[in-house]
């Protein structure tokens, strides 16, 4: 009789999420993550910048026209699960909307799809008004970025997914790309400029 083997061992992959490191054209990043520790450590491997869209391109359309004549805000793409829009953006002159953003708050997933009340959460990003030298004062993308680098990567020490990784991974590199473009500015002395 063949001796049975023993089961493997469940490997845990290991945590690591990489904070930035950036090289003209290319934004380095690996992330490999696992529940067992809060310790936060790096490798990397280039990897170009690329201006591709990831994602089903019928849910990245906005579902409803919009006529910047008429509406004073807009509806943006629905959130894949759901059945509805839960986000619009207040539309502006200069900027075409771009600052303040509405979201319907989510009460989680029932009856086969994501499920919204009424009630909204106001995102205003920080805003020069063209023109002047007034600042509406508001969240930087890179604090929306880092914000959701955390907590998907707490999520993920409790519920790891492959996709899940893969998103941490896809925003360090979005937090590197606007660093990048920071660091870029301020060398150029444009930063906190109207100024290409």
């Amino acid at each position: 009789m063949a001796k049975k083997k023993p089961a493997p061992k469940k490997q845990e992959p290991k945590q690591t999420l990489k904070d930035e490191q950036l090289e003209k054209g290319t934004v380095e990043h690996s992330v490999e993550l696992s529940g067992s520790s809060d310790t936060i450590t790096t490798s990397s491997s280039a990897q170009p910048v690329t201006d591709e869209v990831v994602g089903d391109p019928e849910i990245l359309e906005t579902k409803k026209p919009y006529d910047p004549r008429t509406d004073s805000t807009k509806e943006l793409p629905i959130v894949y699960g759901s059945k509805e829009p839960s986000i619009r953006v207040e539309t502006e002159d200069f900027y075409g909307g771009a600052h303040r953003y509405y979201l319907k708050n989510c009460i989680g997933w029932s009856d086969g799809k994501t499920q919204y009340v009424e009630d909204e959460t106001v995102i205003q990003i920080v805003k020069k008004e063209p023109g002047t030298d007034e600042i509406i004062p508001g969240i930087q993308h890179q604090q929306l970025l880092m914000l959701q680098i955390d907590s998907l990567h707490k999520m993920y020490k409790k519920f790891p997914s492959p996709q899940t990784e893969r998103a941490i991974r896809l925003l360090q590199q979005a937090l590197a790309c606007l660093d990048e473009r920071v660091k870029e500015r301020v060398d150029r002395n444009v930063m906190g400029e109207l100024k290409t």
